[in-house]
């Protein structure tokens, strides 16, 4: 019941800032960064057992938060917005998979050198 009011709070919370406010809680430079960070963790727990991933998750994901200087809130409610704007969540998750891509080959190109 917790879990389901968390949620419910932080999805009107969501609701409430998209009509006042076009402005995400976390700046879109920084939630690029958090995102891949995200991504590369998620890469981690791939192949561990639920309970031991959800452990390693709530541990990775307060030091990637903490690293870019955010809260799970804002975290939350930034993705709850993007939620209602697809094109904006495409343009961004688009962006984080090229930062990808061109990271993974320069690790590729560097490795090849060596």
């Amino acid at each position: 019941m917790i879990f389901n009011k968390k949620y419910f709070t932080v999805l009107l919370i969501a609701l409430c800032t998209c009509q006042s406010n076009d402005t995400l809680p976390i700046p879109e430079e920084t939630l690029l960064k958090v995102l891949s960070d995200i991504h590369k963790a998620e890469v981690i727990f791939n192949g561990e057992t639920q309970v031991h991933k959800d452990s390693l998750s709530r541990r990775y994901y307060q030091q990637i938060f903490d690293r870019h200087g955010i809260t799970a809130a804002q975290y939350d409610t930034t993705l709850s917005m993007l939620s209602f704007r697809p094109a904006m969540m495409h343009r961004i998750y688009d962006q984080v998979m090229k930062n990808y891509q061109e990271e993974s080959n320069n690790l590729t190109k560097n490795n090849s050198k060596q």
